[in-house]
């Protein structure tokens, strides 16, 4: 099986599974890509508009997420599924720019 997350166990939520499948930063960073595509496939070229404020939160996100290891603080599970919220919406975004630029392309034509 390929593994798509450390698995640490001090830094996931075993209360969802116990051993963990993922730890708490890619659970909220894979739950925030499957939101994003959802919101996507359900809203279509309308959630573009969202696209600059994703960017925007993932990239405070990542800066949060520096400052945390720069400072040597330790913001816990939580603090880790929540930093990789606005992280894993903007890369869904990402994922979705070709979709949503073909669709605008085919409506033009």
């Amino acid at each position: 099986m390929i593994s798509i997350c450390h698995q640490l166990p001090q830094r996931s939520f075993l209360w969802l599974w116990d051993p963990p499948l993922l730890c708490a930063r890619c659970t909220g960073f894979y739950l925030a890509i499957l939101a994003a595509l959802t919101l996507i496939a359900l809203r279509g070229r309308r959630a573009s508009g969202w696209m600059p404020y994703a960017i925007g939160a993932g990239l405070a996100a990542c800066a949060a997420t520096g400052l945390e290891k720069f400072l040597g603080l330790e913001l816990g599970n939580w603090g880790r599924f929540l930093t990789a919220l606005p992280i894993g919406f903007a890369i869904g975004f990402g994922l979705a720019t070709p979709y949503l630029f073909r669709k605008s392309q085919e409506a033009i034509s």
